[in-house]
């Protein structure tokens, strides 16, 4: 009787072909995100709490340093918010196609202090908002 013999290779060759379907499945489909944020994301609800009354300082402890200030005058200074968002989402399948989305986010916040006091408030970028002035005496904005 004649056995078979099995070649030296067929238990290397059963394991590659055993893990290779688990290989593969990370090459089918992968991707990741990066976010790289910049600066304070000042929000129309906070820029609503702003009052004529408010100091700079007042100013400063609900909002956080700004990131820069621009003096006109003595009296006269804008304090300025700067924020950038970047991100970028990449995918590919099967290590054939593959795809990528930038998007950059920008707001910049800029708050008048006329004498002292908050005078007005404006956003420029992203969900921009039209500048606020407040009347002399006045306690709430509208008013």
């Amino acid at each position: 009787m004649k056995t078979a013999r099995i070649p030296a290779l067929a238990p290397s060759l059963a394991l590659c072909l055993a893990t290779t379907p688990a290989l593969l499945a990370g090459c089918i489909a992968s991707g990741s995100t990066k976010v790289k944020t910049t600066g304070t994301a000042i929000s129309g609800t906070t820029l609503t709490e702003l009052a004529p009354t408010m100091t700079e300082s007042e100013v400063v402890e609900l909002l956080g340093a700004p990131t820069r200030v621009r003096a006109r005058t003595a009296d006269d200074r804008v304090l300025v918010y700067e924020y950038k968002r970047k991100s970028k989402a990449s995918g590919n399948f099967l290590l054939l196609f593959g795809g990528s989305k930038k998007t950059v986010e920008r707001r910049t916040a800029f708050i008048e202090i006329d004498g002292g006091f908050v005078a007005s408030y404006w956003v420029d970028g992203d969900d921009a908002i039209e500048r606020v002035y407040f009347a002399p005496g006045e306690l709430e904005p509208g008013e």
